[in-house]
C-alpha cells in the first residue's frame, strides 16, 4: 500500500468499519502482508512524529528529547507486537478449552472452532488498531495531550467489535465473548510487557 491507500483504507475503517471489514475480507492478505503494508508504514509515522514532538516540545534538552524518542519507541512498538503476537498464540490454546456459564447456558467453545483462527484475529487486531495509530501518531507531535489525545484510541474497540462480526460471523454470544476473551488477553499483555521493559529501560538508562 501507498500512503494514498493506507489513508483512503484508514479513513474507510472510521466511516464505515463493517464495510471496509468486507474489502479486507475479500482481500485475504497474509500476516506478513499486511505488517508491511499497513502497520510498518503507519509505526514508522508514529517514529517521525515522535521524534519531533520529544524534540520540540516534550523536552528542555536536546539530549533529554533524545531519550524520550527512544524510550518511546523502545517500549511502545515492541510491547505492541509482541502483545498480538502472544495474544493470539493464546487465545489459539485457550480459546476451545475455556466453559462460560451464560445465566444457566453452557457455551461450549468447541462451537469456537475457526479455519485461519490466527490468521483472521491477526487481520481483525492489526485493523481495529487503526485509531491507536492515529492517537499514537498526533500524540508523537503533542506529548503533553497525548492522555487526552489516546481516548480516541477506544474507538478501536467498535471497530474489533464489527470486523469480528464480519471476519469471523459467529452468533452474537460467540462473538461477544470471543471480543472478550481476546481483548483481554491483548490489554492484559500489552500492559505487562509495556511496564516491565519501561522499568527496564529506566533501570539501565537512569
Amino acid at each position: 500500500m501507498n500512503e494514498k491507500t493506507i489513508r483512503r483504507r484508514m479513513q474507510a475503517l472510521l466511516i464505515e468499519p463493517q464495510n471496509e471489514f468486507r474489502v479486507i475480507q475479500s482481500e485475504n492478505l497474509s500476516s506478513g502482508a499486511i505488517l508491511n503494508q499497513y502497520m510498518y508504514p503507519v509505526l514508522l509515522i508514529f517514529m517521525v512524529t515522535t521524534f519531533i514532538g520529544s524534540i520540540v516540545f516534550g523536552a528542555a534538552t536536546f539530549l533529554e528529547g533524545i531519550l524520550i524518542f527512544v524510550f518511546s519507541i523502545l517500549i511502545t512498538i515492541p510491547s505492541l507486537l509482541l502483545s498480538i503476537y502472544l495474544g493470539i498464540w493464546l487465545l489459539k490454546k485457550w480459546m476451545p478449552k475455556i466453559l462460560i456459564d451464560y445465566k444457566q447456558i453452557h457455551l461450549h467453545l468447541s462451537d469456537i472452532k475457526t479455519p485461519n483462527l490466527g490468521s483472521k484475529t491477526f487481520t481483525l487486531i492489526s485493523y481495529s488498531l487503526t485509531p491507536v495509530y492515529l492517537s499514537m501518531i498526533v500524540s508523537g507531535v503533542f506529548p503533553r495531550l497525548s492522555d487526552l489525545i489516546n481516548l480516541f484510541g477506544l474507538y478501536g474497540l467498535v471497530l474489533y467489535w464489527q470486523g469480528a462480526e464480519v471476519l469471523f460471523g459467529y452468533p452474537l454470544r460467540t462473538r461477544r465473548l470471543f471480543v472478550t476473551v481476546s481483548i483481554f488477553l491483548f490489554v492484559s499483555i500489552f500492559v505487562i510487557f509495556r511496564y516491565g521493559m519501561k522499568t527496564l529501560f529506566e533501570f539501565l538508562i537512569f
